[in-house]
């Protein structure tokens, strides 16, 4: 289905394979929130029962496998992350390290944990799931292109940002001028 969206003050034409489903493609700073909260990938794609790893897996199996393997896969267990934790154990930190923990929750519970950095985490937002190619209409879930997926930039949202300044235990987020991780820029 074409049809047409305001973005960045451009009207961009989509296609999509869900016809009537409203959706804009999101800004990079709607996808990812630097430490301020947890990932919200809204509802399950239509075609899919779950947005968890396993149900990736039945037809992404050799990615899925890689992801197992992955610090992505172990972002909330990583022992140099447990350590770091166990002195400062602050929401910035699980914001990014089990970020598909539920809102308002002091701790992620047993799910985001072992979802960890998962699928859902980078490819799935507001029903669809997202790609850096054209959806293909036979897919068995909704899908939306979102170009900024070909590019590194892409990663920043959690590879790129400054060391929190001590207020951040009180709940609010306000950062330093000192890159805390410095991967996108390096």
């Amino acid at each position: 289905m074409l049809r047409s969206v305001r973005y960045c003050g451009v009207i961009v034409v989509l296609v999509t394979a869900t016809a009537g489903v409203a959706f804009a493609t999101p800004r990079l700073s709607e996808l990812f929130h630097g430490g301020d909260a947890p990932v919200s990938v809204g509802g399950v794609p239509r075609g899919l029962t779950s947005v968890d790893s396993q149900s990736c897996s039945s037809c992404h199996a050799e990615i899925a496998a890689e992801w197992r393997s992955s610090l992505h896969a172990q972002s909330f267990r990583d022992e140099v992350f447990q350590a770091s934790y166990a002195v400062e154990p602050s929401a910035f930190c699980r914001n990014c390290h089990a970020p598909l923990m539920q809102a308002g929750e002091r701790e992620p519970d047993a799910n985001a944990i072992a979802e960890g950095v998962s699928c859902a985490v980078c490819h799935v937002r507001e029903e669809h799931v997202l790609g850096a190619h054209m959806p293909d209409p036979s897919a068995p879930h909704a899908s939306m292109r979102l170009a900024q997926m070909t590019s590194s930039e892409f990663c920043a949202g959690c590879h790129q940002f400054n060391f929190p300044t001590s207020n951040v235990h009180r709940g609010d987020l306000a950062t330093t001028s000192e890159p805390m991780q410095n991967t996108y820029r390096e």
